[in-house]
């Protein structure tokens, strides 16, 4: 389904790499099962991170390559639709065995054949996404990408930084609890969280989230730091804590991948939810809108809800695509 590192859809230049994801039938490479990279890396906004493991490979049917004329000419033209990315954060969006992999590349790929044309994702780093759009590195970006006001209005911490951006949104994700496999203990979810030991990565979200239940509550958090999300709920999985708070995409994959999905499991329900959104040029209102009819179409014909269940996030599924519907 991804091209390979060493077929033609690998592009190098300008210091980045772009994987090209051919509408099955279009060309490219077929299915094949890489190992995970094992790697880790620092947190971004709408996202941490943990080394991947592979879930099962999938195939999807053949689908010619006629570019939908609800796309710009220009891109029509191209014949690749390019969307930039941030390839760190399984599940979403990562490296797995010299391929490209996650929701959003699953995701990326069908709207890819709903709009009859192969898509190229683009690896950037994540702060500087939205200024290659800007920019016109690529068309889209598809990061976990957090749709928020600032964003849409083009400000970074209240200055004015462009145009701005719409979003289709796609994904919502809030922080989730992460217990061991059977919840000896009872957690009923985040608020139950008072008076047990909890482990949650340092200078994340989740950590500052139990510093503020702390606050709130007499019954303090025994808070557990750890330097990475994989160290984190491995503590967990050994017994030395109760639960883990982190966010709910790493979450979700931590339980279905750790042991065979057999060591972890999720209580409870998300707080402090975030919709994420593929984000596009204001100036790009028919792409934008394209994009949006092709997201609501695989909604209907169930290939949506195939994806985030391929990778075990279907709480985080939206019921239809809506365009800057974030806070």
């Amino acid at each position: 389904m991804i091209a390979a590192l060493s077929a033609a859809g690998l592009v190098a230049g300008g210091g980045a790499l772009a994987w090209t994801l051919w509408p099955d039938g279009a060309g490219g490479s077929g299915d094949r099962e890489g190992g995970g990279d094992g790697s880790t890396a620092g947190d971004k906004p709408g996202g941490n991170r943990q080394p991947a493991t592979d879930p099962a490979p999938s195939r999807t049917p053949t689908h010619a390559a006629t570019p939908s004329e609800a796309l710009p000419k220009e891109i029509r033209d191209r014949g690749v639709l390019t969307i930039g990315s941030d390839l760190t954060y399984p599940p979403m969006e990562f490296r797995r065995g010299g391929e490209v992999a996650g929701v959003d590349i699953d995701l990326g790929k069908a709207l890819g054949r709903e709009l009859g044309i192969r898509v190229e994702f683009r690896n950037s780093v994540f702060d500087s996404l939205l200024a290659g759009l800007a920019a016109g590195r690529h068309d889209l970006v598809m990061s976990a990408m957090a749709d928020t006001q600032e964003r849409r209005e083009g400000r970074v911490d209240g200055v004015r930084t462009g145009a701005g951006v719409d979003f289709v949104d796609y994904f919502s994700a809030g922080l989730a609890v992460v217990v061991r496999k059977g919840n000896p203990e009872g957690v009923g979810g985040p608020e139950d969280l008072s008076g047990r030991t909890v482990t949650v990565q340092r200078g994340t979200v989740a950590h500052d989230y139990l510093d503020r239940l702390n606050r709130r509550r007499s019954k303090k958090v025994t808070i557990r730091e750890t330097d990475t999300t994989a160290e984190a709920y491995g503590d967990v999985a050994a017994g030395r804590s109760s639960a883990c708070l982190g966010e709910f995409p790493v979450a979700a994959h931590a339980a279905a991948t750790r042991s065979g999905g057999t060591a972890l499991e999720i209580v409870g329900d998300q707080v402090e939810r975030l919709t994420y959104g593929i984000a596009v040029a204001k100036a790009e209102t028919a792409l934008r809108d394209a994009v949006a009819a092709a997201l609501d179409r695989l909604i209907a014909n169930g290939e949506y809800a195939r994806v985030l269940r391929r990778w075990a996030v279907e709480d985080g599924a939206l019921e239809k695509a809506t365009v800057n519907g974030g806070r």
